[in-house]
């Protein structure tokens, strides 16, 4: 089994720790609206990019983001859809 970048290497690691520790506190506390997705998001892609021109292989980002993507989902549903 190849090395794994992404486990390896700091700033992606607390690329996604951020995102994800920005989606679990939007939905502790759901007052910002869709700010903190938005931001939680756009830092998911940042980190997802970055790790892909890092060399990291596919299966492995593909994993987090679908982690992370299964964790905005309950977000969003638990709000029902609104925002609010």
């Amino acid at each position: 089994m190849a090395e794994s970048v992404i486990f390896n290497s700091y700033i992606l690691l607390s690329g996604y720790a951020l995102a994800v520790l920005l989606c679990v506190f939007d939905l502790i506390r759901p007052s910002s609206g869709y700010v903190l997705p938005i931001i939680s998001a756009t830092l998911a892609v940042i980190t997802t990019i970055a790790a892909i021109l890092m060399g990291a292989a596919l299966m492995e980002v593909i994993l987090v983001v679908l982690i992370f993507l299964a964790l905005n989902l309950t977000a969003y549903g638990r709000r029902g859809g609104d925002g609010e």
